[in-house]
């Protein structure tokens, strides 16, 4: 059993800052290590869309807002639940 707390890791496969595969790497070791983690990877989606919702966007017009990437908060929560 590892000491490391329990992660929810997620990205995006388009992300053009940081690839996806670091992610996968990442959360690799974290399961080589015993430690309990979750990864996610959604097809779209620029880096940096914290909540991916309309309230934490610049531009009115919301070109970033993702429903589908703004359910990482209620994963997050059901993870968190589940293992902490």
């Amino acid at each position: 059993m590892s000491a490391t707390s329990p992660h929810i890791i997620w990205t995006t496969a388009d992300d053009q800052t940081v690839p996806y595969g670091n992610s996968v790497e990442y959360a690799k070791a974290l399961w080589a290590a015993g430690c309990k983690a979750e990864l996610v990877v959604f097809p779209e989606g620029i880096h940096g869309l914290s909540l991916a919702t309309p309230e934490v966007e610049n531009d009115n017009n919301f070109p970033y807002a993702d429903s589908n990437v703004a359910r990482w908060v209620d994963m997050a929560v059901d993870f968190a639940r589940c293992y902490m």
